[in-house]
């Protein structure tokens, strides 16, 4: 092989490790990472907004920790008809509500009031409002009779000023109990109707 050619491939050799030299490796690595800071930046933008969309529009939330998947109904489903909705509605729960006006024997008229119970499927409410003149020092009591006389002690009625008030939510045993007094008590302890205030029947 001629000399002058053994040159010249030495020479373009040269030149190519002066191209490699030049070559800036550094500018590649730092393009990269300013690729995937923008990229980690346009994620962390687009997860803020979905957060604030998600709080301010409660997206997911239905009032409890579970949340709720909305999906559409069956295609081709026949609607049924209800013929006698009022009925059935009516039927649902049939609760007896009664009200007795409370008659004064004790102070000349001047004492006044109502009680309302409900009661039907198990349950029993009774709700008794009265205005008595003379309450200061006082203690009066709701009580329950039944036909026969039989008689049942349902609790102390709590008095602000001369109005009385007293409400009564439980399981139903007093339905049978068709009277009800309101009495003036002596004592909390004997569990005897002492003197009678009001008077009334269901």
């Amino acid at each position: 092989m001629p000399r002058k050619f053994i040159k010249a491939k030495k020479y373009v050799k040269l030149f190519k490790m002066r191209d490699l030299a030049k070559t800036n490796f550094t500018s590649n690595r730092s393009s990269k990472a300013k690729f995937v800071i923008r990229i980690v930046f346009v994620l962390f933008l687009v997860l803020t907004v979905l957060s604030f969309v998600k709080s301010r529009f409660n997206l997911g939330q239905s009032g409890s920790s579970a949340s709720v998947t909305l999906q559409e109904a069956s295609r081709g489903l026949t609607p049924v008809k209800l013929d006698d909705l009022e009925s059935i509605v009516e039927g649902g729960v049939n609760l007896a509500t009664q009200t007795a006006n409370l008659v004064d024997v004790k102070y000349g008229g001047r004492a006044s009031g109502t009680a309302t119970r409900s009661f039907g499927v198990g349950s029993y409410s009774l709700s008794v409002d009265v205005v008595i003149p003379e309450t200061k020092g006082g203690i009066f009591e709701v009580w329950l009779v039944g036909a026969q006389g039989e008689l049942r002690e349902v609790d102390f009625i709590s008095c602000k000023d001369n109005a009385c008030s007293y409400n009564l939510k439980d399981k139903d045993k007093y339905s049978n109990y068709s009277r009800i007094w309101v009495t003036k008590e002596l004592t909390k302890e004997d569990g005897e109707p002492e003197q009678h205030v009001l008077e009334g029947q269901w």
